[in-house]
């Protein structure tokens, strides 16, 4: 038995090529059998991002065309900036893929009351798919404010202390100690 192949390279998408191996001996040249091969690239559909926290949010996208040859790669690129610029983009691959292509990346430890740029992708060897770009703003930070226990206490007085304990987004613009009866 002897099998050749070979990598065909410079494929257009869309296009629709027949194959089939052939052999040639002294006086003859036999074919196998002619195949079809069609190049697709691979499309890919955006959803509104969802469960938006202050630091948190979910992304999720649907292949909807895996492509010929199959995707071999699909994930989500985000960034602060609307025009995606590279060096300030995040590209985050997932693996997640479930039989009706949804895939879905849970964004973790992002910036309070900031606005996020996003689209998702899918890649196979003839081309990267692109989604159209969405935005989502995640909420401001709550602030957290731990009251310490009184210290220098007299018949007449006490020190207490209040204490910040994140960053606050936006800034405060007033602080103090309530006292009450």
């Amino acid at each position: 038995q002897y099998n050749a192949s070979i990598d065909i390279t410079g494929l257009t998408d869309g296009k629709c090529y027949s194959i089939a191996a052939y052999i040639v001996n002294a006086d003859k040249v036999s074919y196998g059998e002619t195949m079809r091969l069609e190049s697709q690239k691979p499309s890919v559909s955006i959803k509104a991002a969802s469960n938006i926290t202050a630091t948190s949010a979910t992304l999720d996208a649907v292949l909807t065309n895996k492509g010929v040859p199959l995707c071999s790669e699909w994930g989500f690129c985000y960034s602060e900036e609307p025009n995606f610029q590279l060096d300030k983009t995040t590209k985050v691959m997932t693996s997640n893929i479930d039989d009706n292509g949804l895939y879905t990346l849970n964004l973790q430890n992002i910036r309070a009351n900031t606005t996020y740029y996003f689209h998702a992708y899918a890649i196979n060897h003839i081309e990267t798919a692109n989604s159209d770009i969405m935005s989502f703003t995640t909420s401001e930070s709550p602030p957290i404010i731990i009251t310490l226990p009184a210290y220098n206490i007299s018949a007449t007085s006490a020190s207490v202390t209040g204490q910040i304990t994140n960053t606050v987004v936006p800034i405060y613009t007033e602080r103090g100690i309530c006292c009450s009866l």
